[in-house]
């Protein structure tokens, strides 16, 4: 599909961006919870949509 759509090189090379951000965001979140309590981690976590509307603005 990539390679049908490379046209759109810019919208691909955002996606897979994004992808690989979250994915590092994941590993970050495992290594988290292997050294703070879960609810401290969790909270953390659900910052997400504070670093969303910073970024966004």
């Amino acid at each position: 599909m990539l390679i049908v759509h490379r046209k759109d090189w810019q919208e691909i090379t955002w996606g897979l961006s994004a992808g690989a951000l979250m994915g590092l965001g994941w590993i970050g979140y495992v290594a988290a919870l292997e050294k703070l309590p879960a609810s401290t981690v969790g909270v953390l976590y659900m910052t997400y949509p504070v670093f969303t509307l910073v970024i966004a603005w």
